[in-house]
């Protein structure tokens, strides 16, 4: 008989922090997802490091107004080409 182990999947420090800061403001995932125009699929896989966050993290910063240069000191000075947001 084979032993089933089930690995769970790991937020990464990225995604545990979001994940606080969506519930202090009481937004939910598919919520956040719609407003930086990617899928909740799309958004689960960059807060579980199954995706890269370089492209979105500070749209997800701004969106819920935390610090970029927390998590990736130089992502604060990319700007999204779509909405032409920043963080500073």
């Amino acid at each position: 008989m084979q032993k089933h182990t089930e690995e769970r999947r790991k937020l990464t420090e990225f995604g545990k922090a979001v994940k606080v800061r969506m519930m202090d403001i009481g937004m939910r995932q598919n919520e956040l997802a719609k407003r930086i125009g990617i899928s909740e699929s799309m958004l689960c896989g960059i807060l579980y490091g199954e995706r890269s966050a370089t492209n979105w993290m500070h749209l997800i910063c701004a969106e819920l107004n935390m610090n970029a240069k927390r998590f990736e000191p130089n992502i604060a000075k990319k700007r999204c080409d779509t909405c032409k947001r920043g963080t500073a």
